[in-house]
């Protein structure tokens, strides 16, 4: 009687956990890179970026390697080791 029972609550458990499973469909993945720029650099890199990257970035949307990107600009630091970009 004890294994019946033993064996109905390892079931019961079982079932809770499957149920808690949430149905969900797959979509596009986000890449960040967090980037710390240099003090008085910010312009350069963001011009450097602007004609290095953003025409590779526009390829690979263009040939569907990628949805979108997108750039962040942090205007508040936490500290000197704080990110000031996310790409």
């Amino acid at each position: 009687m004890a294994k019946i029972h033993w064996a109905l609550a390892c079931l019961l458990l079982f079932v809770t956990a499957a149920a808690a499973q949430e149905h969900y469909t797959e979509g596009p993945v986000w890449r960040v890179t967090l980037v710390r720029v240099k003090p008085a650099q910010m312009d350069a890199y963001l011009t450097s970026l602007r004609q290095a990257t953003k025409p590779l970035l526009e390829e690979e949307k263009r040939t569907g390697a990628i949805v979108d990107y997108k750039i962040f600009l942090k205007e508040t630091t936490s500290g000197p080791q704080d990110w000031d970009l996310a790409l």
